[in-house]
């Protein structure tokens, strides 16, 4: 089978990464592509980054439905850092019948040379690149020559449409700006689970103005312990796949409500 792969965060997936995915499989007669989200990537801050439950519940419903396009776990399994030279090893380890091909945005080309060996990459798998059709191309092309000419490889292009979604944008602004960003049933996901930016509760009384408050009258120890638990939970239930985001805000938002009555924290998780 040639499978392609397109991995990242996905945090949150959104209509540009779909639209890459759909154009890799009908420009290059792929069988299928994975959405393959990584848990630890190396050049984030993992205590940043959205846990595994909901990102796996958003790709899944941004892919449902569509033919050939679906969502791996086999990176979500690895306990350490990951790398995408090991991924693909993996793969073709246990998978040697398959045909790789790894699928890249426009904007991680010109990083590539400098990734965990890429010798392994394009030992392992063919490198398909999102081509905008914006004509802001010739940084990715003198990157694609560059490759190509070191490696001894063709690398395919990806033709696209220009976007300007990302999914930085998305964690940072309002639910109405990304309305149209995203998937319509990952957009409802978002809202319902209180993600990113606009979570369901007052803005003068956010999650953070919480953990500040907590910060001023609870002495470090009793901080951090708190701030442990919290996480230990959050960890816990994703590792038996519970939603971390409905009953621990419900909860949350009632002991909030007990201690700062006056406070007006809007449960609608």
């Amino acid at each position: 089978m040639k499978i392609g792969i397109l991995g990242g965060t996905f945090d949150p997936v959104h209509k540009t990464h779909i639209a890459i995915a759909i154009n890799a499989k009908e420009q290059y007669a792929l069988d299928k592509v994975l959405l393959m989200p990584t848990p630890y990537p190396p050049h984030k801050d993992k205590a940043k980054i959205t846990g595994n439950f909901h990102r796996i519940q958003m790709i899944k419903l941004a892919v449902e439905g569509l033919s050939g396009i679906e969502f791996s776990d086999f990176e979500l399994s690895m306990t350490d850092t990951t790398y995408t030279a090991d991924t693909l090893h993996l793969l073709k380890e246990l998978h040697p019948e398959n045909e790789y091909y790894f699928i890249m945005g426009s904007d991680s080309i010109a990083y590539f040379m400098n990734w965990y060996r890429p010798d392994v990459i394009l030992k392992y798998a063919g490198l398909l690149v999102a081509k905008r059709k914006d004509g802001s191309s010739d940084k990715m092309e003198r990157a694609i020559s560059e490759i190509e000419q070191t490696y001894h490889v063709h690398i395919g292009k990806i033709l696209m449409d220009s976007t300007e979604i990302s999914s930085s944008f998305i964690r940072t602004h309002s639910y109405d700006e990304i309305r149209s960003m995203v998937p319509q049933k990952v957009y409802e996901y978002i809202v319902s689970n209180g993600l990113y930016n606009n979570c369901n509760v007052n803005s003068a009384w956010s999650v953070n103005r919480i953990v500040d408050h907590l910060k001023e009258i609870l002495k470090p120890e009793r901080f951090a312990h708190t701030l442990g638990v919290a996480a230990t939970a959050k960890t816990m239930a994703e590792t038996f796949g519970v939603n971390p985001t409905r009953r621990i805000w419900r909860e949350f938002c009632t002991t909030v409500q007990n201690i700062y009555p006056e406070k007006n924290c809007l449960i609608s998780a």
